[in-house]
């Protein structure tokens, strides 16, 4: 029944506003293993999510979450390198997850299933059933692993949580619940990575420039030749 009550709460908000009531409550990740080296295309990488939450006002405790992920810089597309290949909720208590979801799920500019529709896309989940609502503090999630595409442009990307200011994000809005189903936005949370050239990419436009100045060079001297 309890479970019942959750999953009709978080349908309920997330389809009809989006929007909590103001109190004192207040919720943002915690990111960890995010990598501090540039990446390739290609290359995949797994990031630890917590959730520090301060209950308090309408929230009474934490007892779920719904969530999405977002590419928020650069903004616009039509093209988004990151994809989410798998969710790990091992160690959390947060294993009870919302159904449907399937991989990849891509960053454009919020998680969307391959075939490009937008149903159970949902990475939040519920409490175990064994498990009383949490308190004040702060809760691992999950591990989430992202894929960068072999095709991704060099440069820097901002990815995060989405919420009612991402762009294009529609009500995919990401909140947590208590046990009451009463519930409250989870803050905007971000983290950066860097893309950087294929090797063999670099190399073909070292390549380029040796050949256009062997080029321009023997152009030159073959002009100075012709004059002497």
């Amino acid at each position: 029944m309890k479970r019942l009550l959750l999953i009709a709460a978080i349908a309920l908000t997330c389809a009809v506003t989006g929007v909590s009531r103001l109190s004192a409550q207040s919720a943002m990740f915690i990111y960890s293993g995010v990598p501090v080296a540039p990446l390739l295309p290609g290359a995949s990488f797994t990031v630890s999510l917590s959730l520090q939450v301060v209950v308090g006002g309408t929230v009474g405790d934490f007892s779920a979450l719904s969530y999405w992920m977002a590419q928020s810089s650069p903004v616009g597309g039509p093209f988004f390198p990151f994809q989410i290949t798998n969710r790990n909720v091992t160690g959390s208590v947060f294993t009870d997850l919302f159904s449907g979801l399937v991989y990849p799920q891509i960053l454009d500019p919020t998680n969307r299933n391959k075939n490009g529709t937008t149903t159970s896309t949902d990475l939040g989940a519920l409490i175990n059933a064994t498990t009383p609502g949490q308190p004040s503090g702060t809760h691992f999630i999950a591990a989430v692993t992202f894929r960068v595409s072999p095709d991704a442009a060099a440069g820097a990307y901002t990815l995060g949580n989405a919420t009612s200011a991402t762009p294009g994000v529609g009500d995919r809005i990401s909140m947590w619940f208590d046990s009451k189903g009463d519930t409250a936005p989870i803050a905007a949370s971000n983290f950066n990575i860097t893309v950087v050239p294929e090797p063999s990419s670099i190399a073909l436009v070292c390549v380029g420039v040796v050949s256009a100045g062997a080029l321009a060079y023997r152009r030159r001297r073959g002009i100075f030749l012709h004059i002497t």
